[in-house]
């Protein structure tokens, strides 16, 4: 049992972090013949035969067509596995496996090599279907997927995901962002998506859009102000508006209808009341 790496081991982490991170965001068209050489040695491992016909598609979303057109095969993007977007847990049994020499993980060597070679698949009795890994993965200065003109990953295709700042998002709040209404902004299920919205035309725009008033305003911006906003069939809401020292961004969240002050809706976003509040940051 290993219950404490040596310094080289240590050392070596950083390693095989940026080894599996560059598998992972890897743009490199998926090469069949290793691909496949790499599966035949999983299925060995697991006592199966392999499959000797395959299929390369494009993208996830073109593969799901093709099973449904050709096919008649029900499809989701759920049932894809393997690839380089298994990076973050094969990168552990990598470790383990050529750092630390656990043998257990040797049978997996298979899936580690495929991994290298291709995009997500779909497994079946008598064929595999590849995909290509995105052409294009955009990030932003923190390093998650991020583009405010176009698809965050994108395909080969054309299909692809838009992401705003590492959050998935409806396609139409990039390539339409007329779409990004008040009755969206607050009536939005998702609140990390809802925040979005907002970043998308900027909270100032956002804020003219639903033609808030001014119920509370706090001296202190990361306090900030409490506003009432009437949408047509839905009513009166509230909506929070606040400075995150953390970013210097104003950051906006629904609050209860009973609210009465900023001060008392902040603190209500932490579970607190009022009179023991006093912020230091927001997450």
């Amino acid at each position: 049992m290993i219950d404490q790496l040596t310094t080289e081991q240590e050392l070596l982490l950083d390693t095989y972090r940026d080894k599996w991170i560059n598998i992972g965001m890897s743009t490199e068209q998926t090469n069949p013949q290793k691909a496949m050489a790499a599966l035949g040695d999983a299925y060995k491992a697991a006592n199966l035969t392999c499959p000797d016909k395959y299929e390369l598609y494009d993208s996830p979303t073109e593969a799901i067509l093709e099973m449904k057109l050709r096919y008649d095969l029900d499809i989701k993007v759920c049932d894809f596995s393997y690839g380089n977007q298994s990076a973050p847990w094969l990168s552990f049994i990598d470790y383990a496996h050529e750092v630390l020499k656990i043998d257990q993980h040797t049978p997996l060597a298979g899936l580690i090599e495929f991994s290298r070679h291709s995009g997500w698949a779909l497994f079946f009795d008598e064929l595999v279907v590849l995909t290509h890994p995105p052409m294009e993965i955009k990030l932003d200065d923190q390093r998650r997927a991020h583009s405010d003109t176009d698809y965050a990953i994108k395909y080969r295709d054309g299909t692809g995901i838009t992401v705003w700042h590492g959050c998935r998002i409806p396609s139409d709040w990039i390539f339409d962002k007329t779409t990004v209404t008040p009755e969206v902004i607050l009536n939005w299920p998702n609140i990390e998506e809802r925040r979005c919205s907002c970043e998308i035309i900027g909270w100032a725009n956002a804020i003219n859009l639903m033609n808030a008033e001014i119920v509370d305003e706090d001296e202190n911006k990361e306090i900030g102000t409490l506003l009432q906003v009437h949408i047509p069939n839905i009513g009166d809401e509230l909506f929070l508006t606040a400075l995150d020292p953390n970013t210097n961004t104003l950051v906006g969240l629904p609050v209860p209808p009973n609210m009465k002050t900023a001060l008392e809706a902040n603190s209500w976003t932490y579970g607190i009341d009022a009179i023991d509040f006093s912020p230091y940051y927001r997450v």
